[in-house]
């Protein structure tokens, strides 16, 4: 390496040292409009998709909102059957169409919950699901029933084969009417809001087993508590893998089905 002349060292080292102080230009200038575009810009799709609360708010006001429909649902029940003098399940089916009404009004929860096929899946896997879903759930059936029959325990009988047992053609269309109108609403309330906002705050398999507790254990059926929140559990799972109702709402339906023919057919005999 070649040797600095020796004068050249002593005026570098006469050079007075200051202290360092970062330029970032003349506050004072006026800020050009190329520099105000120089930042990162997000698309308008993630700007429009920004949600204005935070997960936790998100997952308080879903399991507010779920409670309430649920409550509404429950009030309007007893308010249509004390005014019209109607049985509980044409109070029930009444209750809950206007509750299913007023959620369709609230579409922006619903765009996502709604789609049949989401994006990145395809029609082929969402019937899969819907065969292996409902195929659990009669697994769930078979062994609470063979359960039953090995303890020699026969459940109390509810209302709604209470009902049915008086062949009222009045009462048997509404319960019909509510085999396909409950799964609408209680997937919507339970999956769509209640699971959807729980997922955004904890795991799914948490949410999962909170939702399908709790739609357990709001049917008030102690004998078959059990059954039914493995049933939720079941359908929290097609949700979850679905980001649809429409799955859960077909599987529940044709459970719902089974129940109602094997009730006929049980008095029948």
């Amino acid at each position: 390496m070649e040797e600095q002349p020796k004068e050249e060292i002593d005026s570098l080292e006469n050079i007075p040292r200051k202290e360092f102080v970062p330029n970032f230009g003349n506050n004072d200038a006026p800020i050009k409009k190329d520099d105000r575009d120089m930042g990162p810009k997000l698309p308008q799709e993630s700007l429009d998709a920004t949600p204005l609360l935070n997960s936790k708010q998100l997952t308080i006001w879903g399991i507010i909102e779920a409670f309430a429909i649920i409550l509404l649902q429950q009030a309007l029940m007893v308010i249509f059957t004390k005014i019209f003098g109607i049985g509980l399940i044409v109070s029930a089916s009444y209750s809950a169409t206007v509750v299913l009404l007023y959620y369709i009004f609230r579409t922006n929860l619903m765009q996502k919950a709604f789609k049949i096929v989401p994006k990145g899946q395809s029609l082929k896997d969402n019937l899969i699901l819907i065969i292996q879903g409902t195929l659990l759930c009669l697994l769930v059936a078979l062994a609470y029933d063979f359960i039953l029959k090995l303890l020699d325990y026969t459940p109390k009988a509810q209302q709604v084969e209470v009902l049915l047992q008086q062949k009222d053609f009045t009462l048997t269309a509404a319960y019909f009417m509510l085999v396909y109108s409950a799964p609408v609403w209680e997937e919507i309330v339970f999956r769509g809001i209640l699971q959807d906002g729980l997922e955004k705050s904890f795991s799914p398999v948490t949410s999962i087993i909170a939702t399908g507790t709790i739609f357990g254990l709001i049917h008030f059926d102690p004998d078959q508590m059990i059954p039914l929140i493995l049933l939720g559990c079941i359908f929290g799972w097609m949700y979850h893998k679905s980001q649809s109702i429409f799955p859960c709402i077909i599987a529940h339906s044709f459970v719902n089905t089974l129940g109602a023919v094997n009730l006929f057919g049980g008095f029948e005999k």
